[in-house]
């Protein structure tokens, strides 16, 4: 059974003490504010799951999956298998992919 971290930096510093090891992300790792994207506020420091990032995102943790193997998504982390999204970047990418009308590319 993994352990319960409530640190991001207690979490890498397991993960890369005994790579094993698969620490579980407590709860008070995602936020219980509401925004209008998915019901919950994602905090510009925290690292999340792929779960909590496509429900954020209105998506699905497949399309997460084959943005990041087309490169399309929001920039995350991977440590091991264990992939990771920081709230910065994925408010960054969504803020990306704001347009002024239909043919127009994201600017990122």
């Amino acid at each position: 059974m993994g352990t319960i971290l409530t640190h991001q930096d207690d979490w890498l510093h397991i993960l890369l003490q005994s790579p094993k090891s698969t620490p579980k992300l407590s709860s008070s790792w995602i936020s219980d504010h509401h925004d209008s994207h998915g019901g919950r506020a994602m905090e510009e420091d925290q690292l999340y799951r792929p779960g909590p990032t496509a429900e954020y995102l209105g998506s699905t943790v497949n399309t997460l999956a084959y943005w990041r193997y087309v490169g399309q998504g929001p920039a995350f982390i991977k440590i091991g298998r264990n992939v990771s999204y920081r709230g910065s970047d994925v408010k960054a990418w969504l803020q990306a992919q704001t347009r002024t009308r239909t043919g127009e590319h994201a600017s990122a």
